[in-house]
């Protein structure tokens, strides 16, 4: 059974006695879909960044939990029914983990990719005069070329 991580938010109007309430009741519906409750983490009430449903601040809890993939919908189709759930979030771990880990090896292969300028004088003068580009320019000439070209055009 894959590994899942729910994440909601209680509106404020729900008083802070009917959480545990709640929660058991969610919990209750996964053991009874066949899953199993690993861990349930109540993080507290929190200020919003946004005002959502006229509601300031939120209760925070988390669940990790394994239920099959099917009953998955089930779940998410209670947890909108359920009354003073304002947010949800249900979050596949191992396909989280793969893309993370997905994204680790890309960041490498972008830092191995990418080359540092040189920005430290003793490093520039560490490479041997021979082997430095020689750089020939007539700056009078290049002066003179863009003074005579007309940029009114």
């Amino acid at each position: 059974m894959p590994q899942y991580e729910l994440m909601y938010i209680l509106s404020s109007a729900i008083p802070d006695s009917d959480e545990p309430k709640i929660t058991k009741q969610l919990t209750d519906f996964i053991v009874e879909a066949g899953g199993e409750i690993l861990k349930v983490e109540n993080l507290g009430k929190k200020k919003l960044a946004y005002p959502i449903k006229r509601t300031r601040n939120g209760m925070y809890v988390l669940v990790n939990f394994k239920m099959p993939t099917d009953k998955v919908h089930e779940l998410d189709h209670k947890i909108r029914v359920t009354g003073g759930v304002i947010r949800h979030l249900v979050l596949n771990l191992e396909d989280s983990l793969l893309r993370q880990a997905k994204d680790l090896e890309e960041q490498k292969l972008i830092r191995r990719s990418r080359r540092e300028p040189l920005t430290d004088k003793k490093e520039v003068a560490a490479i041997p005069a021979a082997d430095r580009p020689k750089i020939q320019i007539d700056l009078d000439k290049q002066i003179e070329k863009a003074l005579e070209e007309d940029i009114t055009k």
